[in-house]
């Protein structure tokens, strides 16, 4: 298979920058080993579908990238998903008094569960202002889903757990924990192709 063959197979449904830096670097790794572009790069550069499945669990697909492009990524003022969050607080507050006791307890004042969650609303805007408008959003959703579950907690907590909270901890837990690291995975993704996108990220 030659070069631009494997190249075809491997960079396939990739953004435009990501499919130029992988050819740019895969040309030069070629030449460095002494392999005409026109031989079989394969023994050398191994199967190309391999190295689309990499490709893809580092950088962004053509139409992840460009739904993303849709949602309006050079917008600079408030967007849809900003609403929501700073919504947060006052939908925190209206709903404390009927879940007083969760709100309260076991901590108090600055500490309780409500002001701690308006604390992260205000950590997430200021480390995220400066990110690009997707990133932005999309860690200013994550937020807002977290906020979220909180607010449900006493409820989620009754209804699927039947009021056993020892149980439901853990499984918030884990389900923070998960979703935590899905994020910085797509975050990761989304920030290396736009660098390769020459955005900046």
């Amino acid at each position: 298979m030659k070069a631009s063959e494997w190249l075809v197979r491997a960079t396939q449904d990739l953004p435009a920058g990501v499919t130029a830096r992988v050819k740019a670097d895969t040309l030069a790794h070629l030449q460095d080993a002494g392999v005409d572009e026109g031989a079989d790069v394969r023994p050398l550069l191994g199967r190309p579908d391999d190295t689309a499945a990499e490709l893809r669990r580092l950088y962004l697909t053509n139409d992840e990238w460009l739904e993303l492009l849709t949602g309006g990524k050079n917008r600079q003022g408030f967007n849809l998903s900003d609403w929501p969050l700073l919504g947060a607080p006052m939908l925190l507050w209206l709903v404390s008094s009927s879940n007083d006791a969760f709100f309260h307890v076991p901590f108090h004042g600055v500490w309780s569960v409500r002001g701690l969650l308006l604390l992260l609303v205000v950590v997430t805007l200021w480390l995220t202002q400066r990110l690009h408008p997707v990133r932005r959003r999309k860690w200013r959703l994550w937020m807002f889903m977290v906020c979220f579950m909180f607010i449900q907690w006493p409820t989620a907590t009754e209804l699927l757990f039947g009021g056993r909270s020892w149980l439901a901890l853990p499984v918030l837990t884990l389900w923070l924990a998960y979703g935590t690291r899905v994020q910085l995975g797509r975050d990761a993704r989304l920030a290396r192709t736009l660098a390769l996108e020459g955005e900046q990220a």
